[in-house]
């Protein structure tokens, strides 16, 4: 995937691209676990890259541009659910969106 990177808050193996499309693009371990534009925000992640860094990395994309969503784990299980920043400058979870079940869960916006 190529584009422009851009420095944010996330760790090691994770970068963001501006790509095509009009879509910013965050990249862990050479997946994009998250692109996003004006109209929607595309969540993927495979069963074997269900891992906490990756729901981590998802949570730091919707905090750092304030995309309105959280990924949280339920027993064991993948939901959406959307959310907002608090006054005290966490990202608090709202009401669910949905069950992230498959590999790749997409946010109308």
């Amino acid at each position: 995937m190529q584009g422009t990177v851009e420095r944010g808050v996330y760790g090691a193996n994770t970068k963001i691209l501006d790509i095509q499309g009009g879509y910013k693009a965050v990249i862990y371990q050479d997946t994009a676990v998250v692109k996003f534009n004006d109209s929607r925000i595309i969540l993927t992640a495979p069963d074997s890259a269900k891992t906490q860094t990756t729901k981590l990395r998802m949570n730091q994309a919707s905090y750092q541009y304030n995309l309105g969503y959280m990924v949280v784990k339920i027993r064991g299980k993948w939901f959406v659910y959307s959310s907002y920043i608090a006054e005290n400058g966490r990202l608090t979870k709202r009401d669910r969106i949905g069950a992230f079940d498959r590999h790749q869960y997409t946010i109308y916006r």
